[in-house]
């Protein structure tokens, strides 16, 4: 996701302004099912480490509340 991302924007690394749109993209455009909610819960979590790992640690940081995730 994360990729595919940063493909379309000229491979810029996510800022501040950018975390809106990519955590919309997380919660509004990842689709499936699975027989075990720990398998869901999993890959949510999985992909949202993704987001974080392209973030800066000072980006984490000023916008703590705002990287706040749920299913």
């Amino acid at each position: 996701m994360i990729h595919w991302w940063r493909i379309r924007n000229n491979w810029k690394k996510p800022d501040a302004n950018d975390l809106n749109k990519l955590k919309k993209i997380l919660k509004n455009n990842i689709f499936g099912v699975d027989m075990y909610e720990e398998a869901v819960r999993l890959t949510f979590f999985s992909l949202s480490l993704a987001l974080l790992d392209e973030l800066s640690p000072k980006v984490i940081w000023e916008n703590l509340n705002n990287l706040i995730l749920t299913l």
